[in-house]
């Protein structure tokens, strides 16, 4: 029994040493540690900047008068006042940024529109005149605040605004008197978005604006004739609406959607 240990150490101890005893345990396999997976770098889901479009109803509102062929604008109690309301489709593109800590999103935008709503009614003073009242165009630059819900958000926002009114006092036959106003004013409103899929996002806003036309005066209508007070007596009630549908793509690192 002896004998047989020590053979069989002395036979491990050669084989161990030899060269053919190296190349079996090169030959045998080793256990290789798995390498680390490393995470794919993520962001917040509604931090970096995005672009995209909207559409949407839109309606706007407007009180003023003219001297074109009465001269009472000035007086207390006009009688030459269109009070328009004309409504449409409205569509353009919005642009911005936001920056997210924890559910709170904080942003910055620009919205710029496209719209051609107009109303044409007859003069309460004028049995021939027409007084057309026209916005054409609608941009704005506003701040944002929200709370975000994983993959929803609900935000106010709320800036500055601007229009371009266009109005007509017009007497077929005897004269035609127009003007174009940059209106410049301030917006509030809201809306819900929904990311769809990482950068997709989808929501609905609704907005609301007042603006602060300058009274127009000193104008020469088509027969020649200087008005004085020619659109005139705004006040505070020019104001405009929207409603819109919103579809935006969001740069950056992709979101750790859950």
């Amino acid at each position: 029994m002896k004998r047989v240990l020590g053979w069989t150490i002395f036979l491990l101890a050669f084989l161990s040493a030899s060269p053919f005893g190296t190349a079996i345990a090169a030959d045998l396999p080793v256990k290789m540690s798995s390498p680390v997976a490393v995470p794919p770098e993520t962001g917040p889901l509604w931090e970096g900047i995005y672009v995209g479009a909207n559409v949407g109803e839109d309606w706007g509102r407007s009180s003023w008068c003219t001297d074109e062929n009465v001269v009472n604008c000035g007086t207390p109690a006009p009688t030459g006042i269109a009070h328009a309301s004309p409504a449409g489709i409205v569509g353009g593109a919005q642009f911005g940024d936001r920056w997210q800590w924890g559910n709170v999103v904080v942003g910055l935008e620009g919205m710029l529109d496209g719209l051609n709503i107009s109303t044409t009614q007859a003069d309460p003073a004028i049995t021939r005149q027409t007084l057309t009242t026209k916005f054409s165009g609608l941009t704005s630059a506003t701040g944002q605040v929200g709370l975000a819900f994983d993959r929803l958000l609900a935000y106010g926002k709320g800036g500055w605004a601007l229009t371009d009114l266009k109005l007509e006092a017009n007497d077929p036959g005897v004269s035609t008197l127009d003007a174009s106003e940059f209106a410049s004013g301030w917006t509030i409103g809201g809306g819900l978005e929904y990311q769809v899929v990482p950068h997709l996002i989808v929501g609905i806003e609704y907005d609301y604006y007042r603006f602060a036309p300058k009274n127009i005066t000193g104008l020469t209508d088509s027969a020649g004739v200087t008005v004085p007070c020619s659109f005139c007596n705004f006040g505070s009630s020019t104001t405009m609406q929207t409603l819109l549908a919103r579809i935006s793509l969001q740069a950056g690192p992709m979101p750790a959607i859950r």
